[in-house]
């Protein structure tokens, strides 16, 4: 196809009627030439897909069906497709209409900064023609400047309806993903399921755009656009009026569920937004958009409160500053406790500290495990540390029902970047740490553990043992039974026996299931999530009924699925998760593992039904809670999902992650007067953190 489309020029004829005029552009989705309809004696584009598209029968019924689909739009503002063809050797190629003009991308970037009268006209008119597709349940898929094309009197033409669908059911592409990066919403850049709201996200890059002339989330890689997508904001548009910021910030929300739900909402809040704001005169400078004043300090701002996923919520209209810089800019804090659930709880039980040195403990203890400090050239030892540190975290949040105590796990603290204590104290509202190390000579390993008060960094508590390097039993249990004898934790015999329950008696597959966690916490990197792979394939070598094991090999090829978007892994997963179900021996992993797998796939009742299998095996675990409640409200079941956020509370009084749960769950429905009193009691239970004030104030 390269080689075809590289040779065409000017007046040669293609498929006996299309006269080639010139080159009219080119990208990812193929070449488009410029050319004359010879039977019908007008000028055409000829769209030449990508060579890939056009290897076999099915590719070509699957584009056919496709284009049938995109040339059923009959709008203003959408490029009309008149037909599909070949070249004699079967090269496929689409024609459309050919639009005099300029492309948007041309005008954001060639013509200087655009008025807001001009934004709001071309905004508008590329809302109404998506509006049109999507209530044909054509989604568009790759909405960016290049493909807007703005007509000498007016009128917008959103083009190349149809080939990203084409792309997408015949090829496969990098990361699974169709589209351009930059434009890409955080569903479509994870490769899942898409609907109108990712076109909704890409007009939202594309208005944000206009109004400052670059792309907010465009870099330098790939890579790196997709975590910018994923994890940063958009940035400041210092100097746009607030009506315009609100309804920016609200298309560009991380999760879906807080965009707007169709372009029909869009279009009151844009024509709204043009009946109140003085439109400016085009021959006054002062009254344009000045590119770049993106203050540094807002930015930094916008960027601490979010570091994690910036989702805001949606704003009511009442009120423009307030309820908009408080949302916008401050609510995205939420992200802080909202998606990162605490280590699972397991045991219900009752104790309190006993000791005359409890003074130096706080009332409510909020510990934050620290992340293990990578070991410089001993990759082994360090996935071991990691993943010892996740499992004692895991086991002391087994203690915290009945208990004031509260567990952040190292997991949590990795993916908002937290390495101090100062930041966890900060970001999380912790009031204590327990920092693990681990020294190794030789067949030995030197375990050292260190509680630490927060707020001045004091040590009140430790040790530190010598065991054999390959007994990874003590490794553990000896961190785990040092941080219950520092927060001075009286245990009844069954959370006594529960501390040492490894799900193996072979201490050789629980150290490779050990370092096997510690991969998976960076589940990011393929090559972690490789190194997981192995080293719980041996752990099964070694102890077939491991089920725990086989839980986390499911989670493994899970994450396999997420990086490639290859579905032979998703299949993979849910048979290692069954297994461990089958096994009758991994306790709630199974479930949780099933619940994981079946929600990513959009199975949501299903996923319901295993997490709420998890809490019946084990009452206290909050993540499945959560699980449980997001399965709910993705399915829609709104009351079911409320009342799983209230049982997690029930579970866990003291826990600030489970009031928060509940109060952006409010937040999500505009449920204000109730997501208040949510964010007070989090403040009551971790008055350190500084996102449930944050949280209090957007609200």
């Amino acid at each position: 196809m390269s080689e075809l489309t590289s040779t065409l020029s000017a007046g040669e004829v293609v498929a006996r009627n299309y006269q080639v005029l010139g080159i009219a552009g080119a990208g990812g989705m193929g070449v488009v030439y410029r050319a004359r309809d010879l039977k019908l004696e007008r000028t055409v584009a000829l769209k030449f897909l990508p060579l890939g598209l056009n290897t076999s029968e099915k590719d070509k019924e699957h584009i056919l069906k496709e284009a049938r689909i995109a040339s059923s739009l009959d709008h203003v503002n959408i490029g009309a497709i008149y037909g599909i063809d070949e070249t004699p050797d079967g090269h496929i190629f689409i024609i459309m209409a050919f639009y005099e003009g300029r492309t948007l991308a041309e005008r954001i970037h060639l013509r200087g900064n655009i008025p807001i009268s001009e934004v709001l006209d071309i905004a508008t008119q590329i809302a109404r023609g998506l509006a049109e597709a999507h209530t044909r349940n054509i989604v568009h898929r790759d909405v960016k400047p290049t493909n807007v094309m703005l007509t000498p009197n007016g009128v917008v033409k959103i083009v190349d309806f149809g080939v990203a669908r084409v792309t997408e059911a015949t090829a496969t592409v990098t990361h699974g993903t169709i589209g351009t990066a930059s434009y890409m919403s955080p569903e479509q850049s994870l490769g899942k399921t898409v609907d109108q709201r990712s076109d909704i996200w890409a007009l939202g890059v594309v208005l944000a755009e206009m109004l400052t002339g670059t792309n907010p989330f465009k870099r330098e890689t790939l890579s790196a656009t997709i975590l910018a997508i994923l994890n940063e904001p958009p940035g400041s548009l210092e100097g746009v009026p607030i009506e315009l910021q609100q309804i920016v910030y609200r298309a560009l929300s991380k999760d879906p569920f807080h965009r707007y739900q169709d372009c029909f909402e869009l279009l009151r809040d844009l024509e709204q937004a043009r009946a109140t704001i003085v439109m400016p005169d085009a021959s006054d400078e002062t009254q344009t958009i000045t590119r770049g004043k993106v203050t540094s300090e807002f930015r930094r701002y916008v960027a601490e409160a979010s570091k994690s996923a910036w989702i805001p919520a949606g704003q009511p209209r009442r009120s423009r500053l307030g309820i908009v810089i408080a949302a916008v800019v401050v609510a995205a804090a939420m992200a802080v406790f909202a998606f990162y659930p605490p280590a699972r709880r397991l045991l219900a039980g009752s104790g309190g500290n006993t000791s005359k040195t409890t003074s130096a403990l706080p009332r409510t203890q909020v510990l934050a495990v620290l992340p293990f400090k990578v070991i410089a050239g001993d990759e082994k030892l360090t996935a071991l540390g990691e993943g010892v540190v996740e499992s004692v975290a895991a086991k002391l949040g087994r203690l915290t029902e009945n208990r004031a105590l509260e567990i952040i796990p190292a997991r949590n603290l990795q993916e908002r970047g937290v390495t101090s204590l100062a930041e966890a104290r900060k970001q999380f509202g912790a009031n204590l740490g327990l920092a693990v190390t681990l020294e190794q000579s030789g067949d030995l390993i030197r375990v050292s553990y260190s509680l630490l008060n927060a707020q001045t960094a004091s040590v009140i508590g430790g040790d530190s043992v010598t065991v054999p390097a390959a007994d990874a039993f003590s490794v553990e249990d000896d961190v785990a039974a040092g941080a219950v004898k520092a927060l001075h934790l009286k245990l009844q015999p069954e959370e006594q026996t529960a501390l040492k329950i490894h799900g193996t008696g072979n201490p050789a597959a629980y150290n490779y299931y050990l370092q096997a966690r510690g991969y998976l916490l960076n589940f990011t990197s393929a090559e972690n999530v490789e190194n997981a792979i192995l080293m719980l394939k041996e752990a099964l070598k070694v102890d077939p009924n491991f089920g725990t094991a086989k839980a986390a090999l499911g989670e493994a090829y899970w994450r396999k699925y997420w990086l490639t978007k290859d579905k032979h892994w998703t299949t993979a997963a849910k048979e290692e998760c069954d297994n461990a179900v089958n096994l009758g021996n991994a306790g709630a992993a199974g479930h949780i593992c099933l619940g994981l797998v079946a929600d990513g796939t959009g199975q949501y009742r299903e996923a319901a039904t295993e997490y709420q299998r998890a809490l019946d095996l084990e009452p206290g675990d909050e993540s499945a809670y959560v699980g449980l409640a997001l399965a709910y409200e993705h399915q829609g079941a709104i009351n079911e999902a409320e009342q799983t956020y209230q049982r997690a509370i029930e579970a866990h009084p003291n826990s600030p992650y489970s009031y928060n749960s509940l109060g952006t769950f409010y937040l999500r429905r505009d449920q204000y007067d109730k997501a208040v009193q949510m964010f007070q009691k989090v403040i009551a239970s971790a008055p350190e953190g500084y996102s449930a004030y944050v949280n209090l104030g957007g609200t």
